[in-house]
């Protein structure tokens, strides 16, 4: 069965990029009956953010031991994390889901505690790009890794609240035509604001900060339809 069969609910064009991301993951198994709902998206998308935390780390160490900031390695970590993880994934969540769950009375104030979770994170990230302008100073160094690290530690825990606590009730809380229009709005934001594309592009950049760190892969079981 494929995975349009499976959810008739959700575009081609997202369908498609959820696949692809999930493949990318796992690409030692291939599972033709794998479904990507909404909820199933964003955790695909929280695989590659973990990644990043990692990655994050990483530099962190590496600037310490070395006095100064990688400038291009930090750029690229920059533009994951303003054009990924922002403008495309906390999008996704902040203008839809998030309002979505206010709507059926679900965790209200778990989604205003998300919001206010991307907002410090939003603050890391300033601090980051600000430190990487002179990324030979020790003050740079020094500031870099604090918020890259303290930044690492937010977003592993976030997600883990996402996954465990927001995620499970919005599956069941949802019904299919909130979860229709879910699909249709992640699909929106890819097109309009992020771009074709956005999750092979962002893969990508991650991959390559993984191999320029010394960062392997993770694998994840694939996400099948409940």
């Amino acid at each position: 069965m494929t995975i349009r069969r499976l959810f008739k609910g959700v575009s081609a064009s997202l369908l498609a990029s959820a696949a692809t991301l999930a493949a990318a993951e796992d690409a030692h198994h291939h599972d033709t009956k794998a479904a990507a709902t909404p909820i199933q998206v964003l955790s695909h998308e929280h695989r590659v953010v973990e990644r990043m935390a990692d990655v994050l780390v990483a530099m962190a160490d590496e600037a310490e031991a070395r006095g100064r900031l990688d400038a291009e390695a930090g750029a690229a970590a920059m533009d994951f994390l303003k054009g990924f993880l922002d403008a495309c994934h906390h999008a996704k969540e902040e203008k839809l889901l998030f309002p979505a769950m206010v709507q059926q009375d679900k965790e209200v104030a778990l989604t205003e505690a998300l919001g206010k979770e991307h907002d410090e994170g939003r603050a890391h990230v300033k601090a980051m790009a600000k430190a990487l302008e002179t990324p030979l100073s020790a003050a740079s160094v020094h500031s870099f890794a604090e918020r890259a690290r303290a930044y690492a530690s937010l977003l592993r825990k976030h997600i883990e609240t996402e996954d465990k606590k927001l995620f499970p009730v919005a599956d069941k809380a949802l019904p299919s035509d909130a979860q229709a229009r879910l699909a249709e709005g992640f699909e929106r934001i890819e097109a309009e604001e992020t771009g074709a594309g956005v999750h092979e592009k962002y893969l990508g950049i991650a991959e390559r900060l993984e191999a320029r760190y010394g960062k392997a892969p993770h694998k994840h079981e694939p996400v099948h339809q409940h």
